[in-house]
């Protein structure tokens, strides 16, 4: 049995961590040969991709063309032919701003000549970042298989590049997977003529989390309180709010770190605002961290500003490693905690932010987590649901 799996890239991130858990479930259920493919063959979660697992990168006519002026010349250099340098220009001049609606025009134009882009026929096709940029589209035009499933882990107004188009592509597949209830209703509020979406929730591996957790990797000073952030530095993740909020408490004089883990294009912006509210001796910028999960273990708070999620994973690994939640009130975030001993949710007001925050931290050190119940429940009905899904595919 062949099975392909798409996904951007195999840097730090919640889908790539999802794809390396569903990759292990298949190794170990099916006697089958899997295959990723990838925008980038690149990032940190690469060493953990199997031995037996091939890797094909999309060709550079296909991945290259991000219409930015700054990419301009890049883009043209990758190109293979004349057709679609011809097509790659006319397109660049077309009024659009988002690159995204670009993208789709150039897929339009070359996709006839791109009909296969890997020789092969697999059984079962996943578009598993199903949803950003063009993957969905490759998955149902250029893949030999004989089922596909589009996997999409995060919501539609985020991922939307154009509303018709899209339903034309997603009617095409065989199966919709979503990660939460939230985010099937959030699908069916922009595409309800769909077949049947499926919720399968991300598979969280417990176990290796908790030892993970025991693996130091990072200094911490048990003498103040410790706040940690997991997550992409960008727009959605909202660390400007966090920046605001944990001004009004030092201000107040209290003594605290905030780690932030991760790497993303609004990491200048937020230097540039910690340094403008003089806040450098509180925030720490770790960068991407393979095991976030000692630092997760140790922190007193984990605080969450995100301004949508597909599911909030790191609230559930946090939750496993039994530290104080508290997170910002988006939509589904109750899927995963709720107001009581599983975490805090707040409003997105800085003051009410920071009030909650003072309310943890007066609570002597030692009674933080002592207090606490690891109240997550196991997922691993998601592990019989995917191998149900997969069976499914490859016998109907």
């Amino acid at each position: 049995m062949k099975i392909l799996l798409t996904c951007g890239d195999f840097k730090i991130g919640g889908v790539q961590k999802s794809l390396m858990e569903v990759i292990k479930l298949i190794n170990e259920n099916f006697n089958s040969e899997i295959t990723i493919l990838v925008n980038n063959n690149t990032g940190e979660w690469k060493t953990y991709v199997p031995e037996n697992v091939i890797i094909h990168e999309l060709p550079n006519h296909i991945k290259g063309p991000q219409f930015t002026r700054k990419s301009f010349y890049n883009d043209i250099k990758n190109l293979s032919s004349i057709r679609e340098v011809i097509n790659f220009i006319k397109i660049s001049f077309v009024g659009f701003k988002n690159y995204k609606k670009k993208r789709l025009l150039y897929w339009e134009a070359i996709k006839y000549n791109n009909r296969s882009i890997i020789d092969e026929e697999y059984d079962l096709a996943i578009s598993y970042n199903g949803g950003i940029d063009i993957w969905n589209q490759l998955v149902v035009d250029s893949i030999i298989s004989k089922k596909k499933i589009c996997w999409i882990h995060g919501r539609i107004e985020n991922l939307l590049l154009n509303k018709q188009y899209e339903n034309k592509y997603l009617n095409k597949f065989d199966e919709i997977v979503v990660v939460s209830e939230n985010l099937k209703k959030n699908v069916y509020k922009h595409f309800d003529s769909l077949p049947k979406v499926k919720v399968i929730p991300n598979i969280i591996n417990e176990q290796d989390i908790i030892t993970k957790s025991r693996k130091s990797n990072i200094a911490v000073n048990y003498n103040i309180t410790n706040f940690v952030s997991i997550g992409r530095i960008d727009t959605n993740k909202n660390y400007s709010l966090g920046v605001q909020s944990l001004k009004i408490l030092a201000n107040k004089g209290y003594k605290f770190i905030w780690y932030i883990v991760g790497e993303g294009n609004r990491k200048e912006e937020l230097m540039e605002l910690i340094h403008k509210e003089n806040m450098e001796q509180y925030i720490v910028l770790t960068g991407n961290l393979e095991n976030p999960y000692f630092l997760i273990r140790e922190a007193d708070v984990l605080l969450h500003f995100a301004l949508s999620e597909g599911y909030g994973l790191v609230l559930a690994e946090s939750i496993i490693l039994n530290t104080i939640v508290l997170s910002v009130n988006y939509e589904g975030v109750n899927e995963v905690i709720t107001n009581d001993n599983q975490g805090i949710i707040v409003s997105y007001n800085p003051n009410n932010i920071a009030l909650n925050i003072e309310d943890i931290i007066k609570k002597p050190k030692s009674n933080l987590k002592d207090e606490r119940i690891n109240t997550f429940l196991s997922n691993k009905e998601a592990y019989h649901q995917i191998i149900s899904l997969i069976n499914k595919a490859i016998h109907s």
